[in-house]
């Protein structure tokens, strides 16, 4: 029990949400992100990943060039170094981030 002898799962004195959906997990997650294909990217040069702050490379902003399927083109950015996913909503991240990503990130979680 919580302090004051409450339920953990309890919020603010209501009772516990019922899951919506069953849980997955983490790997089911990332698989399901990966395999998404948006009907739009929106990747322009110059575009930053919004996770580790480096710049997409110019492949990234050609693989989703207007005209481009949309299931071709995420899987030409998924093939990059580091790849390159973009999420339902058409937004784009690196999956692994570059070195110098990576330390942008360790310094603003720290």
């Amino acid at each position: 029990a919580a302090q004051g002898g409450t339920d953990d799962a309890a919020e603010c004195g209501t009772t516990a949400r019922t899951p919506l959906l069953p849980s997955i997990s983490q790997s089911e997650a990332l698989q399901n992100i990966m395999a998404g294909s948006p009907e739009f990217v929106f990747l322009a040069p110059g575009d930053i990943c919004s996770v580790c702050l480096e710049a997409f490379p110019p492949e990234a902003v050609r693989a989703v060039e207007e005209g481009t399927p949309r299931a071709k083109a995420c899987e030409a950015l998924r093939a990059l170094d580091p790849p390159v996913v973009a999420l339902r909503c058409g937004h784009p991240l690196h999956v692994e981030y570059p070195p110098a990503g990576r330390a942008t990130c360790d310094a603003r979680c720290a």
